[in-house]
């Protein structure tokens, strides 16, 4: 008996000490891990995958330490600009993603700490999906997100002694600027002046002085914060 008994609490011990990990001790939410080897995203996604292509697929190579709202413990985190997840180095060399939960749907990224929130947003097909985005504004009734995305290409085999074989690269950083509105709908941030004008029927004098007076320009991403806070305003 007295055996079971130290089995028993070393279990609960172990068993402690995981939901610590998980953040289990701070509320009763599902696990934040997601391992990264069920992924499939145009490959088989693997350690040894970013070894052979040119480029990387962070905005940012290190793992930093970052806070997820709700959960106590720090992590070491990323951001996979390529794959859209948030990757956790639970140990050195032993990686997981968090996972696209609402629970974890805040997290400030220590570099200086940004951030960044898993979103919902219609795509092209008014499909539903979950995007992380960086939020760079908000003052509570309106927010301006950005959207960052990695892109990737194959490699090329020469078929002929003219070409050149070329190795798969990651490609450079696209980013797509999204406006949270008065009702938390998520949309396309409005890049010309008759789109945006669209979006507020009732304030198209306001806003067409605004953008004059200011000399804005609705591709320059200061000129996006500054327009969306005057946004909020109306």
């Amino acid at each position: 008996m007295k055996h079971q008994a130290i089995i028993y609490v070393l279990i609960m011990i172990g068993n402690f000490s995981f939901a610590q990990t998980l953040g289990g001790t701070d509320q009763n939410i599902a696990p934040i891990y997601y391992n990264l080897g069920v992924m499939q995203a145009n490959k088989d996604y693997r350690a040894t995958f970013f070894k052979d292509i040119e480029g990387t697929p962070y905005i940012y190579k290190d793992f930093v330490p970052s806070e997820i709202e709700g959960i106590q413990s720090k992590m070491n985190l990323r951001y996979n600009a390529y794959d859209d997840v948030v990757e956790v180095e639970k140990a050195p060399g032993e990686i997981y993603t968090v996972s696209k939960d609402p629970a974890y749907g805040v997290i400030y990224m220590n570099y200086d700490r940004k951030k960044l929130r898993l979103i919902t947003i219609d795509d092209k097909s008014n499909e539903k999906v979950l995007i992380y985005a960086f939020e760079l504004m908000n003052n509570k009734t309106t927010a301006l997100l950005r959207h960052d995305k990695i892109d990737f290409k194959e490699g090329k085999v020469a078929k002929t002694s003219f070409e050149l074989n070329s190795k798969p690269r990651f490609t450079s950083i696209n980013s797509t600027y999204l406006l949270e509105q008065k009702d938390k709908k998520i949309i396309e941030f409005p890049t010309s002046k008759s789109k945006l004008l669209a979006l507020y029927p009732a304030h198209v004098n306001e806003i067409k002085s605004y953008l004059k007076e200011n000399k804005i320009d609705l591709a320059t991403e200061s000129d996006m914060i500054r327009t969306t806070q005057f946004l909020s305003t109306l």
